[in-house]
């Protein structure tokens, strides 16, 4: 194993209905819902700069359910040259757009001034990674048939306006910038990172 060093803006969503659901719920019975699998949640980890190991210029977007957190999808991956997307694939390989990049992208070596990213997320792609994690979880090869009943099983609550496909119901519950270095012990040379954060905004359009 060699080394790599990357530096992420993470983004945190929650669906409101499910968790107030979920915190409704005597303790005992948590470990028995659905929902409690994804604690209600999606992660994203777009990729600023990354060198090393895994550093090759694909738009290919991963995803964990990560152990760490509980088992919340985490979809990790670059940004793409302007106006370009980067797409996560089902277990049939089929890619979807997820997110689309609209100023530099995903850095390979020590930046030169300022970068200036920035990334777009149109809610029909949030519906997306929502149903491409389902099927992982499920072990479903075509993300495609996510069906409704599916969706509101791990996501949404009885209500119409609790559902998981009400944009209201979505909120923005973190987002920041991470730095991180993995340095293989047999290596001789060590990977490396600085910088820093000078601004993060978020806007939110009309849905």
């Amino acid at each position: 194993m060699g080394q790599q060093a990357r530096q992420q803006t993470e983004v945190l969503f929650l669906h409101k209905n499910c968790s107030d659901t979920l915190e409704a719920t005597h303790i005992e019975q948590r470990p028995s819902l659905p929902a409690n699998v994804f604690k209600c949640q999606l992660q994203l980890l777009l990729l600023n700069a990354i060198n090393g190991v895994s550093s090759g210029n694909s738009n290919d977007v991963g995803l964990i359910l990560d152990p760490q957190q509980g088992g919340i999808p985490a979809f990790y991956g670059p940004m793409g040259a302007y106006g370009s997307s980067s797409t996560v694939k089902d277990g049939r390989g089929f890619p979807y757009p997820i997110w689309s990049s609209w100023a530099q992208p995903t850095q390979s070596a020590a930046f030169v001034g300022d970068k200036h990213f920035q990334a777009e997320i149109t809610f029909n792609q949030l519906i997306t990674m929502m149903c491409v994690a389902i099927a992982k979880k499920n072990d479903e090869f075509n993300a495609s048939t996510c069906t409704a009943a599916q969706a509101q099983h791990y996501f949404g609550g009885s209500a119409s306006d609790g559902s998981y496909a009400n944009p209201a119901q979505w909120v923005l519950l973190s987002t920041g910038v991470a730095h991180e270095v993995m340095n293989s012990t047999q290596s001789v040379n060590r990977a490396y990172i600085g910088g820093r954060l000078k601004v993060l905004y978020i806007f939110a359009l009309p849905f």
